[in-house]
């Protein structure tokens, strides 16, 4: 009989820890509270763009979350210039992904403030083919085969 810890033989026992979400530039807890880590940032800090995917046509809104954008931020994808974008807040940009004509993946998406300081993500959006023409076969009786 085991005594002492109120247990017996095969319980698992559960411990709970805080959990504190970090980057390389500042840390929160699950509610969103600067964690013991977070330090003023010298420049902008991308952490998502929604929506992930866009189609190579371009025109798509996306939004830009993350912390310390200027009011004068600039937005580039893929290294093109972002449509209209608007910086609502220090941690909010909305923006146009411009048109990638046949060029599907990841794509960089990377916020610049007036000093020079910018952060580039490569991991947060990916393009994908906004437009597939198919063209009815006609029959080329020289080849004897339908072509497009």
């Amino acid at each position: 009989m085991h005594s002492g810890t109120g247990l017996g033989p095969g319980t698992t026992t559960l411990l709970l820890l805080p959990i504190i979400f970090c980057t390389a530039a500042s840390c929160q807890d699950p509610d969103g509270a600067p964690g013991p880590a977070a330090t003023a940032g010298t420049g902008p800090l991308i952490t998502r763009v929604t929506p992930a995917l866009v189609p190579t046509t371009g025109g798509t809104p996306i939004a830009i979350a993350g912390q310390g954008f200027p009011p004068d931020a600039t937005v580039l994808v893929a290294g093109q210039a972002a449509g209209r974008v608007l910086v609502l807040s220090p941690t909010l940009i909305e923006a146009e992904a411009p048109p990638r004509p046949g060029q599907i993946g990841a794509a960089d998406v990377e916020v610049r403030g007036p000093g020079g300081a910018a952060d580039r993500r490569g991991d947060l959006l990916r393009y994908y083919y906004g437009e597939v023409r198919i063209f009815p076969a006609q029959w080329d009786p020289k080849l004897g085969i339908h072509v497009t």
